[in-house]
């Protein structure tokens, strides 16, 4: 199996999460327009806590098995991977095994106590046994990921995103004139669906393509490593990651219920308040993330590349990995944020036929850079096995935020602005306290003119652009756009090749490095 560059795999990524985004927008719309904004917040309510079980359950452990194996290939120790790959699986299995148990159990507990709104259950009870799914096939992805080759991961990534939306769309049509309730947990079936043959898929990528070991490859350079001590080492990396998800995960849980009680206190009926955060959460926060395609890319391929030269103590390919990164992250979020601030309305009209959402839109647009930037600096982080520093920061920025949302959400005169608010001031808390923690640890230099000023100058041109072309056209149609954003977005494009910020030549040399 060809080991992959640092570039090279997070375009595959980026390619795969590119295909996952645009079949999951469509997804989006068509579950929107089929099921309502209030069927999305039955759906939204469920998948916060799901995602911070699924967090407890195994979220630490993929990114240390890649960080690990990417240590051992460092060394040219490949019995060590497999050893690293063997004993995560099997705690995984087991992990997930046991909480997809539990779960069933206390189910009729949790929509109790926890739920303002019950009809969440079948959803709920549809989605547990993912839990056990999505941990085995994560322990796959890690490895392959650890060896830095991202396509495995990419390939079965698209084909669940494929299963789960042509199941997830019919099993939906089909129950809807149940009611919303069971359209979403036909949304549920279609998301296990697609998990289970990713992970069948997964199975079959190991079975025929992982690298074999040579048969006279010499054992007395490495003793086998004692499990315990494996163990410990795994636990080490993954337990302050799986907290620092946890943070994250934890938070989310708490704003799908904290968010519609503070709206009902701002005085909104319970009916309001879940289409309101239906709009904010499935509409205005999906299209605000969907960047992240990259950034979360360059994050999973950063933790390896990154552990692999810090093994190596190759302190320039660290510092020229941390520096492609936060570019490409500027270069991605500063017209990202052009888009959200100028276009909000049209652009939740057009692709969801409800331009409500672009209320929050807007106002989270101010902080799409430092959401971004946190995406990134936390796989910096996390690479440069700083995971409790990224825990901390981490930490912080969830606190902000649910402060900001308990707060802002309840006064009348912001509503759902107050929650996007919060969330602004919680990324841009991350993000600074990410990259003060980087410097510190490496003391690299960042390049002030192409990475930041020519690009924010470039950003800024494209808003000028976009302006005076949507005056030129002066309607509210949201089709408008496209024509508005090709045109303003090949200027910010050559903007960046004038001034030699991008230079095509020089990024395909890179791909190959």
């Amino acid at each position: 199996m060809t080991r992959q560059s640092f570039l090279k795999g997070a375009v595959i990524l980026v390619t795969a999460s590119f295909y996952n985004r645009l079949l999951g927008f469509i997804y989006k719309i068509l579950t929107v327009r089929l099921v309502g904004t209030e069927g999305i917040g039955i759906y939204e309510m469920v998948f916060p806590f799901y995602v911070l079980i699924l967090v407890l359950t195994s979220a630490g452990v993929p990114l240390a098995i890649s960080k690990l194996v990417a240590e051992e290939v460092a060394r040219n120790n490949l019995r060590g991977t497999y050893r690293v790959f063997y004993i995560s699986l099997s705690f995984l299995a087991l992990t997930g095994t046991t909480v997809t148990a539990v779960l069933y159990r206390t189910l009729p507990i949790l929509i109790k106590y926890f739920y303002s709104d019950p009809r969440v259950y079948w959803s709920f009870w549809v989605m547990i046994p993912g839990i056990f799914i999505i941990s085995v096939c994560s322990a796959f992805r890690g490895f392959f990921q650890g060896l830095q080759h991202m396509t495995p991961t990419a390939v079965s990534q698209a084909v669940e995103q494929t299963i789960r939306i042509f199941v997830g769309l019919w099993c939906a049509q089909k129950l809807l004139p149940y009611g919303v309730e069971f359209a979403s947990m036909g949304m549920a079936i279609g998301m296990i669906t697609g998990e289970f043959v990713g992970l069948l898929l997964m199975i079959g990528i190991f079975v025929r393509k992982r690298p074999r070991v040579p048969q006279g490859m010499p054992t007395h350079k490495f003793r086998p490593a004692p499990i315990l001590s494996v163990i410990r080492a795994i636990f080490n990396l993954a337990l302050p990651i799986t907290l620092t998800r946890i943070v994250y995960s934890t938070s989310m849980t708490i704003q799908a219920s904290l968010v519609p009680q503070r709206l009902q206190a701002a005085g909104y009926t319970l009916r309001q308040s879940t289409e309101i955060f239906g709009q904010y959460s499935g509409i205005a926060v999906a299209l605000l993330h969907l960047p992240t395609m990259v950034t979360i890319s360059l994050a999973i391929t950063l933790v390896p590349a990154i552990s692999e030269a810090v093994t190596k103590h190759n302190y320039r390919l660290i510092a020229q990995r941390i520096n492609q990164a936060l570019r490409v992250t500027l270069l991605l979020g500063l017209p990202s944020t052009v888009i959200f601030l100028l276009f909000p309305f049209r652009l939740s009209d057009m692709l969801f036929n409800n331009a409500e959402a672009g209320i929050p839109l807007r106002v989270l647009g101010w902080g799409a850079v430092f959401l971004y930037l946190q995406q990134t600096t936390t796989g910096i982080l996390q690479g440069l096995g700083r995971v409790k520093t990224s825990l901390l920061n981490a930490t912080c920025g969830a606190t902000v935020n649910l402060l900001g949302v308990y707060y802002l959400t309840a006064l009348p005169t912001l509503g759902i602005r107050g929650t996007a608010v919060a969330a602004n001031i919680g990324a841009v808390v991350v993000a600074v306290l990410n990259l003060l923690a980087i410097r510190h640890a490496v003391g690299f230099k960042l390049n002030i003119r192409h990475t930041l000023l020519f690009p924010v100058a470039a950003a800024l041109t494209m808003a000028a652009v976009s302006y005076r072309l949507d005056m030129y056209f002066q309607t509210y149609s949201p089709w408008a756009i496209i024509p508005i954003l090709t045109v303003s977005g090949g200027v910010y494009c050559m903007f960046l090749v004038m001034t030699k910020t991008l230079n095509p030549g020089r990024i395909l040399r890179l791909f190959y490095r």
